[in-house]
């Protein structure tokens, strides 16, 4: 049975995406605990503008202060506001490709705990997407080395992953080729093309493999 032509379409443009952007490498940040240009967005979208700090962590951030251009201070749970962002002390150079990664500042959103009901915390956003959001998992263990384009830790590598809304989970390196159906089954060319690629289903791969499903699937 012939293939319909937005099959090939769909299998050649996923093709170019992979290969520029297999060799990417992201690291998480650090969080940056004095203050730098940044912005703060309130529950009514309301965007402020002046310089962040995190001022409290348990493993995630949860708490900063903002200071307006007037100097005056405001501190911000992550219960009080739905994001915040930070412009990088050093911009990021290593990559090219994984353009939903921003190489100029690092930004939180406030997301629901993985493992704590009913608790609150500002997770990095690693990378964004229509469909599907990488966050970063300090929870998860000290970073030790990098894989699939972020710094993880080398017996326990995970991050948290959110899909379209859904609530927060964590994908761990020894469960993603068990959660990679569920993950991507929704969209059946990516599905079709991904059998000609089984490294697809290599956790260091998955940077790459996000990106190319929200790139090309509705």
């Amino acid at each position: 049975m012939k293939k319909p032509f937005h099959f090939f379409a769909f299998t050649a443009l996923m093709a170019t995406s992979y290969v520029g952007a297999s060799a990417q490498i992201v690291t998480d940040s650090e969080l940056i605990t004095m203050f730098v240009d940044g912005y703060v967005v309130k529950a009514d979208q309301d965007t402020l503008r002046g310089k962040v700090m995190v001022t409290q962590q348990n493993n995630y951030a949860t708490q900063i202060s903002f200071k307006d251009k007037d100097g005056n201070k405001t501190k911000y749970g992550a219960d009080d506001i739905v994001a915040f962002g930070q412009k990088r002390p050093k911009l990021m150079r290593d990559f090219t490709d994984l353009t939903t990664v921003d190489k100029e500042q690092v930004h939180y959103e406030s997301k629901a705990h993985p493992k704590k009901e009913g608790k609150i915390v500002f997770m990095e956003r690693l990378m964004n997407g229509n469909k599907i959001k990488l966050y970063n998992n300090p929870a998860g263990g000290e970073g030790s080395t990098s894989i699939g384009g972020f710094k993880l830790n080398e017996n326990e590598a995970s991050y948290v992953v959110v899909k379209q809304g859904e609530k927060p989970f964590i994908l761990k390196k020894k469960n993603y080729e068990d959660e990679f159906d569920s993950l991507f089954g929704d969209c059946s060319d990516f599905m079709a093309s991904a059998k000609s690629k089984p490294e697809w289903k290599k956790f260091k791969q998955l940077g790459t493999v996000v990106e190319t499903y929200n790139k090309n699937c509705q």
